[in-house]
């Protein structure tokens, strides 16, 4: 066998080694905390919009759900490539 055959072989174990891993990863990842939604008004940022980002600040109940205490929203005029 060559170095170049060695090499390449060394090479595919590390790939299967690397999908073995995130397979491992995503087996014992957690799940995201359960939240609730609250009846709100929705604004007229979230209509027809997608791809926003927001900034929510809270905490975890004891019960393991997320409260957000404030969401942040960025303003739309002040971020012209977001319409």
């Amino acid at each position: 066998m060559t170095y170049r055959d060695e090499l390449g072989q060394a090479h595919q174990r590390i790939e299967q080694l690397q999908r073995e891993l995130e397979d491992e990863r995503a087996r014992h990842a957690a799940p995201p905390p359960p939240n609730r939604r609250h009846h709100c008004l929705l604004p007229e940022t979230f209509r027809d919009a997608t791809g926003i980002l927001i900034t929510a600040e809270g905490s975890l109940s004891d019960h393991g759900v997320f409260e957000a205490s404030q969401i942040i929203v960025p303003w739309p005029d002040m971020f012209p490539g977001m319409r």
